[in-house]
């Protein structure tokens, strides 16, 4: 919440420092999907240790634009997505792809026929900030800019289990953060039902191009001790999203 506050607090001095422009609010959808390096756990690089994933969900989006010239304008924009799906493979100790979430849901179900009280969950939010230039189209009854700039994305994920079997209990959960950094095309059109008020799409198509990725993960069997491992990986990685925001605007 104090990030998204920091990104409207941002917005409101933009809309000070230019005379003329625009803000918008509305749902936005984001498909992600990306990878990282080999990770390296207390100070030791682990071959084939790289991981891939895959997520896309629906939230809300908060962005502004404003006049350069009667041309040009400069955009930021702010979305947070919440994911209904994930998929986090990383390679295992033979070289072959693993669905961590799926291997969850199968203890789940192991557990279960052998009398305990199982639930494999997940979680996944994704953060997408981006600001840039664009170019305003001479095109008639539409408002319609295009252009590009900077991207930052967070993804946030967390997959695990609980299980209880009389007094015994186990938490095992993993905990993804990954961050992407690259280049943004921008694309707006908004059509105007008065002079102030409109409604549009954007579009975002977002290339990373350098990646850092941490991994937790946590086991934990009552009542031992938590057993917690944290293995990161970073460097020079393509990723892929793509942010469309359907919002409706106010012109100043």
């Amino acid at each position: 919440m104090k990030k998204v506050m920091a990104i409207l607090i941002v917005l409101c001095i933009s809309v000070s420092l230019f005379a003329i422009g625009s803000v918008k609010v509305g749902g936005a959808f984001n498909f992600v999907t990306g990878g990282t390096k080999d990770f390296v756990y207390e100070g030791k690089t682990e071959e084939k240790s790289a991981a891939t994933y895959k997520s896309s969900g629906f939230g809300f989006d908060v962005s502004g634009s404003f006049d350069i010239n009667s041309q040009l304008a400069v955009w930021a924009d702010f979305d947070m997505v919440f994911c209904s799906d994930l998929e986090l493979k990383t390679n295992d100790e033979d070289g072959k792809l693993s669905d961590i979430y799926k291997l969850f849901q199968e203890y789940e179900k192991y557990l279960k026929e052998h009398g305990a009280t199982a639930s494999a969950y997940m979680k996944i939010n994704v953060i997408h900030i981006g600001a840039g230039v664009a170019y305003k189209l001479p095109v008639q009854a539409v408002d319609v800019k295009v252009g590009g700039g900077l991207f930052y994305e967070r993804g946030l994920g967390k997959t695990g289990f609980t299980a209880t079997n009389g007094e015994d209990s186990i938490e095992n959960y993993v905990v993804i953060k990954a961050s992407n950094l690259g280049l943004a095309l921008y694309a707006d059109a908004s059509y105007k039902f008065t002079e102030n008020i409109g409604a549009g799409i954007t579009i975002m198509p977002s290339i990373g191009l350098f990646n850092t990725t941490t991994n937790t993960s946590r086991y934990q069997m009552n009542p031992e001790e938590a057993e917690i491992s944290t293995r990161k990986a970073s460097g020079m990685k393509i990723s892929f999203s793509m942010p469309v925001v359907i919002g409706v605007s106010y012109s100043f």
